[in-house]
């Protein structure tokens, strides 16, 4: 499980990520990145979470199929910052026989 909270702060740097991963050999990594370092009154900036897996793991799509959940990231941002929807990129197929999954392997950014 990754836990994220990002703090993003208008009209100043993007100051402060934090990234909680429960063990340190988990199978999955995430990272915060930001599109620029700061961002304008007013303005807008995209911000997502890089996901790196070890070899022979994989993470969800928003739409799973047959099993799994789809990656759940909770922001939590300052009054007056407003999130849009994740955005997802194009999935790729996970057969496990009788099931059929979607989702991402070795890097995946939301």
């Amino acid at each position: 499980m990754i836990r994220l909270l990002a703090i993003v702060l208008c009209g100043t740097t993007i100051a402060h990520a934090q990234l909680e991963i429960p063990d340190p050999d988990a199978p999955a990594q995430g990272e915060l990145v930001a599109e620029h370092d700061s961002v304008a009154p007013g303005g807008s900036v995209w911000v997502g979470v890089r996901i790196t897996m070890k070899p022979k793991w994989h993470v969800y799509w928003r739409n799973p199929g047959d099993s799994g959940m789809p990656v759940a990231i909770k922001w939590t941002v300052p009054k007056g910052v407003a999130c849009s929807a994740l955005q997802w990129p194009a999935p790729h197929r996970i057969p496990t026989d009788p099931l059929m999954t979607y989702g991402y392997d070795d890097v995946v950014l939301l």
